[in-house]
C-alpha cells in the first residue's frame, strides 16, 4: 500500500523536472543597462535574492542575500539597494563592487525588518 503512495509523488517530481524557477521581484531598463531583481523557486528551501546588471549581454551579479534587499533603483548613473541592516538578514555578497558599468552602487541599510513585509512577489519569467 505505502509503494501505491509513493509512485504518485515521485511522478510530480519527475513531471516537474526538478526545474528551477526564476521569480522577478523587479526589473528596471535604461537606454544601456538593464538591472534584475529575482530569486529562484526551490522545492526544499528558499533562494537569496539576486540583483544583477545586463549591458550588451554581459551579466554581472551585485548582490546576492536573504531576507535583506527591500528594494532596487535607478537614478542618474547611481544603482540604489535598499537593504535591512546585515546584521538583521542573511547577505551572500561579502563585498559589494563600488560600479559596475559606469554606474556607482550605492547601499542603504537604513531599512527595518518590518519592510520586508513589503517587498514585491516574484513574477514568473
Amino acid at each position: 500500500m505505502k509503494v501505491l503512495l509513493i509512485i504518485p509523488v515521485i511522478s510530480i517530481f519527475l513531471g516537474c523536472g526538478f526545474k528551477n524557477t526564476k521569480l522577478v521581484r523587479k526589473e528596471i531598463q535604461t537606454n544601456d543597462i538593464t538591472l534584475k531583481w529575482y530569486y529562484y523557486s526551490y522545492i526544499t528551501s528558499g533562494s537569496p535574492d539576486i540583483v544583477e546588471v545586463e549591458k550588451d549581454g554581459e551579466i554581472k551579479e551585485i548582490y546576492k542575500g536573504k531576507r535583506v534587499i527591500l528594494d532596487v533603483s535607478i537614478k542618474d548613473h547611481n544603482i540604489l539597494l535598499k537593504l535591512v541592516a546585515p546584521s538583521k538578514g542573511y547577505p551572500s555578497t561579502k563585498r559589494v563592487a563600488n560600479e559596475v558599468f559606469g554606474y556607482k552602487i550605492i547601499l542603504d541599510s537604513t531599512g527595518i525588518p518590518t519592510d520586508l513585509n513589503f517587498i514585491p512577489k516574484g513574477i514568473k519569467k
